[in-house]
């Protein structure tokens, strides 16, 4: 792969991270590089989606420079699992709740409407961010708390993702709808503002 250049500073690309994302190195330093495209509606929405991002005060990547001449975007590389390797692994533990529906409050408060997928977020030191810097306004009828939650335990809607990737299920940690339904209760009684 060739070398990319942004801002007249070279990034060695490392791998392709998916459609239009790369990670790259430059000095030691890992980053994400979002091809956007010059003179795009790519390249504008993204702009307005960072700028709404970073006002709506929910943890993303920090987006370094947008750069017309390039179309590239130069963005902070969250090196760590994401949440859905996490749930694959081990239960939630009260710390990721908090985030999550602090998250969920703030994308709120701006009228955002988060897509709340565990494969959207990954945690760094602790930290949970939200990886794709897209939205949509936000609608009272998606409910957070009745449809996204239900994806952060190990549920029927998430053994559904897992069958969809062909991954191994583990259906002695699946919850009933009693435990499930109660364990969500008590989850939004104790974090939902």
């Amino acid at each position: 792969m060739e070398p990319v250049i942004i801002k007249k500073k070279e990034y060695t690309p490392i791998k392709e991270l998916g459609e239009n994302l790369l990670l790259a190195e430059r000095d030691g330093v890992k980053y994400v590089i979002r091809y956007l495209g010059v003179k795009t509606d790519a390249f504008s929405d993204f702009k307005y989606a960072s700028k709404r991002m970073k006002t709506s005060n929910v943890a993303s990547p920090e987006v370094y420079c947008i750069d017309k001449k390039s179309g590239c975007a130069l963005m902070q590389y969250i090196d760590g699992p994401t949440m859905f390797d996490e749930l694959l692994d081990h239960d939630f533990d009260d710390n990721i709740y908090i985030q999550l529906f602090n998250m969920n409050w703030n994308a709120r408060k701006m009228m955002l409407q988060l897509d709340f997928n565990p494969r959207n977020f990954r945690i760094q030191d602790g930290k949970m961010y939200y990886i794709p810097f897209t939205f949509d306004f936000y609608k009272k009828s998606e409910d957070f708390t009745e449809k996204d939650l239900r994806l952060w335990f190990y549920t029927k809607e998430f053994e559904e993702l897992l069958r969809n990737d062909g991954i191994l299920l583990q259906h002695s940690r699946l919850l009933n709808d009693y435990e499930l339904n109660k364990k969500i209760v008590l989850t939004v009684v104790k974090y939902y503002r």
